[in-house]
């Protein structure tokens, strides 16, 4: 199953090393809403209690990476109203898309490592794998005491 257009924009979101409060420092909503309710407000799409407009995806673009398109696009797969769309290709540690990829500090995009890995991720992966690994086979299997 693909993700949610809130969990896309969480992971973009958070990819980028901004918090909720951080977004909703440097997002302007009309009406305007005190920073408390900006926050609520984009929790509220992140948990996919509200649909993300167009206007607000765009916004959010201005502040972090994301392809307002991609978000769209999930808006429209989780609506049951998008038959013979097809899912984007995300990855699954960080969801950059082919739209939106990981940039370094040399501004050099990332690619695709697997079928829904991209390069940039790659590392925190391999991470997660060696320090979970274990000699012990019972702590390997969260068998031991």
């Amino acid at each position: 199953m693909v993700i949610t257009p809130g969990a896309y924009i969480a992971r973009r979101r958070e990819h980028a090393g901004f918090t909720v409060e951080d977004v909703a420092l440097r997002i302007e909503t009309t009406p305007q809403l005190a920073l408390r309710e900006r926050v609520d407000w984009l929790r509220r799409i992140e948990n996919d209690v509200e649909t993300v407009s167009l206007s607000t995806a765009s916004a959010m673009q201005r502040v972090f990476p994301l392809s307002v398109d991609v978000a769209l696009q999930l808006v429209d797969l989780h609506s049951g109203e998008a038959l013979g769309i097809e899912a984007p290709r995300l990855c699954r540690v960080c969801a950059c898309s082919d739209l939106d990829a990981c940039v370094d500090e040399h501004g050099e995009g990332c690619a695709w490592a697997g079928a829904d890995l991209c390069t940039a991720c790659v590392p925190g992966v391999a991470d997660e794998a060696v320090a979970g690994a274990s000699s012990d086979p019972a702590v390997a299997h969260g068998k031991a005491a």
